[in-house]
């Protein structure tokens, strides 16, 4: 439980900055993760994350006899040889029922350049799917120059399902529309591309890889651009080159997501050349959401761009309490990151299990909008030793903008170390009421490192450039530049720290104006 620690009641800060809890729509969720207003309060921590959402592909409902389902075409492309169906004659354009294949045998559907898929509009449409339970590996590749176009309730470009490995590469543009006079319902979206290892007690893992030239785009209500689940307890991977956009309310550029508690790993990896816009709200741009006990990681180095509020550019969670495994999420220096909606982050790392957080940036990063964050490291488990930390690598920068906004955000409800690191020529830039430039809080040590040539900025009424709260021991080494020079530091033990303006308190209530704390 974390201490009732009380708030520095310097005149420069009157609360804590966190105090606001995200919207929950009216649709039902799979868990309650929101702290209380009253907990956040106390302790400065903010609430919780966007709660993961139980949607399964179209062909996952027809499969499972959930919906009634169009009668399925069978052997458009004509019958496979060994296994593997080869699709390269362009006279049965525009393929207006689909390619579909559902026979034992069948392993892998390859189109050539040049296949058009224009299916009729109507409900449950899929371009392209492939369902095979036979435990061999099974395939759909679609060469440059592929176009596949579905529209419907429930549509989907391309499905893959099996109980074996599985995997999708495409470099073909796909397009998937539920027209705006459906009201889809919740819990039920469309998807660009989409695998599914829907076999419990199998170990499949899943690989899809969008290259590079290559398009996405999806509409409607919890739309994904690309979706790999996996049952199992194998892992779940995902990389892209290409661009994804999707439309819609909680749309999702790519999620991976292992859902059995002995699943493994969730990585997605967004490449140089690759590009993630949503507009809609409570929507993610990249989403590594691991129930298992494997880590969930994101490795980013193309632009990620949300537009509407409470949308985060990449989230990478770990729900599962007894997990050992990490949140990572890494962007290099090619890396760039934008959201302009209230309550969004731009990259977050967050773990309920025993395991740390980490986030390291060598990109761009701006928000722009209240309650925003340009970095969040969370762990919410008190039971967890595992650190949470942020380090900002050479050349990186974050600019948030708006009332009681941060550009790094680090809480520990653990007992491990809290830090954030800022290497030489590193900017950290907060502009707004009551904004902090960094906010380190844990109920373990609390640690800011900053090397010469760093700044760290925040402006606007009540703003601090920095905000450090422990239980334990508080340690600031900075060498670099701070705009405003004053710090808030609430610590219980004595504390290394530099004669700077601070804001000071122990837990006896005692203050001191600057260099160690009382003890």
């Amino acid at each position: 439980m974390f201490p009732n620690l009380s708030l520095p009641k310097c005149d420069r800060l009157q609360k804590a900055p966190f105090n606001r809890v995200r919207r929950c729509s009216k649709t039902s969720r799979s868990k309650n993760l929101r702290a209380s207003e009253e907990e956040t309060k106390k302790v400065g921590f903010a609430t919780s994350p966007l709660p993961r959402y139980s949607i399964f592909g179209v062909a996952s409902l027809c499969w499972l006899g959930a919906i009634i389902c169009p009668s399925m075409a069978a052997g458009e492309c004509g019958p496979a040889v060994a296994g593997v169906v080869t699709c390269n004659d362009t006279s049965n354009n525009p393929f207006a029922d689909g390619i579909t294949y559902a026979s034992p045998g069948i392993v892998a559907i390859n189109l050539g350049s040049g296949i058009i898929l224009d299916r009729t509009a109507g409900t449950a449409n899929v371009g392209v799917q492939l369902q095979t339970f036979t435990g061999a590996p099974a395939a759909i590749t679609l060469s440059n120059g592929v176009v596949v176009n579905t529209s419907g309730l429930y549509a989907s470009g391309v499905v893959v399902q099996s109980s074996g490995d599985m995997f999708i590469t495409s470099a073909a543009d796909i397009a998937v529309a539920v027209p705006t006079s459906i009201v889809a319902p919740t819990g039920v979206g469309t998807y660009g591309l989409q695998a599914w290892a829907s076999d419990s007690s199998g170990a499949a893992n899943i690989g899809i890889v969008q290259q590079a030239n290559s398009s996405i785009n999806v509409s409607g209500m919890e739309g994904i651009g690309i979706y790999s689940l996996n049952n199992g307890a194998g892992s779940a991977t995902i990389s892209a080159s290409g661009s994804i956009g999707t439309a819609g309310f909680r749309g999702y550029g790519i999620n991976a997501w292992n859902t059995l508690t002995t699943g493994g790993t969730t990585p997605i990896s967004l490449t140089e050349q690759g590009t993630v816009v949503t507009d809609g709200e409570e929507a993610v741009g990249l989403y590594s959401l691991n129930d298992g006990s494997g880590d969930a990681s994101i490795s980013l180095a193309g632009q990620i761009e949300t537009l509407n509020y409470s949308s985060d550019a990449a989230i990478a969670y770990i729900t599962n309490a007894s997990s050992a495994g990490n949140a990572r999420i890494s962007a290099s220096e090619s890396a760039s990151v934008t959201t302009k909606g209230d309550i969004s982050n731009g990259l977050w790392a967050l773990n309920f299990g025993l395991g740390e957080v980490s986030v390291a940036s060598g990109g761009t990063i701006t928000t722009d909008g209240a309650s925003s964050n340009g970095i969040r490291a969370n762990i919410y488990n008190s039971a967890s030793a595992g650190q949470a930390a942020v380090s900002m690598l050479a050349g990186a920068r974050i600019d948030s903008k708006g009332t009681e906004a941060n550009g790094i955000l680090v809480n520990n409800r653990g007992v491990g170390a809290s830090s954030v690191s800022l290497q030489a020529r590193t900017f950290v830039m907060t502009s707004g009421a009551r904004a902090y430039g960094i906010s380190i809080t844990g109920t373990g040590t609390a640690s800011l490192r900053q090397e010469e040539a760093s700044v760290i900025s925040a402006s606007g009424e009540q703003s601090f450039a920095a905000n450090l709260t422990a239980a334990g021991y508080v340690d600031v080494n900075i060498a670099g530049v701070q705009r405003p020079v004053v710090f808030s530091v609430l610590a219980s033990r004595p504390s290394r720290l530099p004669p700077i303006p601070m804001c000071l308190s122990d837990r006896a209530g005692r203050f001191q104006a600057g260099g160690r704390s009382t003890s």
